[in-house]
C-alpha cells in the first residue's frame, strides 16, 4: 500500500500507521509561498529572482495556479469579500500586500492570468508558462 501526503502540516509519523506502508510526500516548496508574497508592484527584481529559483524544482503549471489563486484572493480581499477558511495570519499577509495594488491594476493582472490560462488549455500558447509569468510580471510589477 502506498499513501500519498500532500498536506504540509501532516507527517507520516502523525498518521500513526505501523503496518508495512510506503509513504510518498509531496509538499510544496517554501519558495512558492515566497513567490506569491513577493508579487506586487515595485517588487519585480525580488519576484523574478524567486521565480528563477523555483523554475527547476517546481512544476510550472502548479506555480501558475498558485499565483492565480493568490491574486484572486487579493482582489476579493481588496473588495471586502473574505475568502472562506482564511486564517488570521493569512489575512494579515493579504492586508499588507493589497496595499501595494491599485484596484484596476490588480484586476487587469488577474484578467491577463486568465487569458494565459485559456491559451494554455486550448493549446494556442506560443510560450512556456514561466515565460508568460515573467513577461506579464515585467509589465505589472
Amino acid at each position: 500500500m502506498v499513501i500519498l501526503i500532500w498536506e504540509d502540516s501532516i507527517s507520516k509519523r502523525d498518521l500513526g500507521i505501523t503496518a508495512d506502508v510506503r509513504f510518498k510526500e509531496f509538499r510544496p516548496d517554501k519558495n512558492i509561498f515566497k513567490l506569491i508574497e513577493s508579487c506586487y508592484p515595485s517588487n519585480l527584481k525580488s519576484f523574478i529572482y524567486t521565480l528563477n529559483e523555483i523554475r527547476t524544482k517546481t512544476n510550472d503549471f502548479f506555480v501558475f495556479i498558485m499565483l492565480s489563486r493568490h491574486i484572486k484572493k487579493l482582489i476579493l480581499y481588496q473588495h471586502g469579500i473574505m475568502p472562506p477558511n482564511l486564517q488570521t495570519w493569512q489575512e494579515i499577509k493579504l492586508s499588507n500586500q493589497e496595499k501595494f495594488w491599485k484596484s484596476d491594476l490588480i484586476i487587469d493582472y488577474y484578467d491577463k492570468l486568465i487569458s494565459i490560462d485559456y491559451l494554455l488549455k486550448t493549446g494556442k500558447s506560443s510560450y512556456k508558462v514561466f515565460e508568460y509569468i515573467e513577461t506579464l510580471s515585467t509589465y505589472y510589477l
